[in-house]
């Protein structure tokens, strides 16, 4: 999408999408080909599933998460959008996101996985409306918006715009969000025996 944008209008191209350290590894692609052609890249939910894993140098040890997500995404030339009601917050997260920090080092692991789709066992959904089987997709007898199926006429032409979640519980997974998305790309790849996903903790 982005590409036929720059087809038609490459100049002074700023992008906004939900990036943060537990879905950077779904995000690689899209960070670095940003930052090769010079696109700006606004980034909101920024300490989403915040990972507690992950290697960091000593002088963050007094940061919160939020703070610490901030200095990362300095690091990667991202502007983050600081939201808070607070104008203390709001200034202070200014002020980290302009210092300097010195020999800082982010050590992700790959939480972007192949999940066996017959291990997600509990699927979940915000709107509480949540379908067993693809033909409950299909019908969608509970009108979910947009459809099932307008989603997987989406996923066909533009891919996965956004990562499924899943939660490990013992040996078998939880989606934590995307049903609609799930189903719809079941639609497309019946035959399909993994998910690729984000595992979060």
């Amino acid at each position: 999408m982005i590409k036929k944008i720059r087809k038609i209008f490459n100049k002074n191209i700023t992008i906004q999408n939900e990036i943060n350290l537990c879905n950077y590894n779904f995000n690689k692609k899209l960070i670095k080909y940003c930052t090769n052609n010079k696109i700006k890249i606004i980034a909101y939910k920024i300490s989403e599933n915040f990972p507690k894993n992950f290697i960091k140098s000593n002088n963050l040890k007094n940061l919160n998460n939020y703070e610490i997500s901030l200095v990362w995404l300095k690091k990667l030339g991202i502007c983050p959008i600081i939201k808070s009601l607070n104008v203390k917050n709001i200034n202070k997260n200014l002020k980290i996101y302009k210092k300097k920090f010195l020999n800082v080092k982010f050590e992700l692991k790959n939480n972007f996985q192949n999940i066996p789709i017959k291990k997600i066992r509990k699927i979940n959904s915000g709107s509480n409306t949540v379908y067993k089987s693809i033909k409950d997709a299909i019908t969608n007898k509970n009108n979910l918006y947009p459809s099932p199926i307008d989603i997987s006429k989406e996923i066909k032409r533009y891919g996965l715009l956004k990562p499924f979640f899943v939660k490990r519980i013992d040996s078998e997974y939880e989606l934590v969000s995307g049903q609609a998305r799930f189903w719809a790309y079941l639609m497309l790849n019946k035959k399909k025996k993994f998910l690729k996903s984000i595992v979060i903790e």
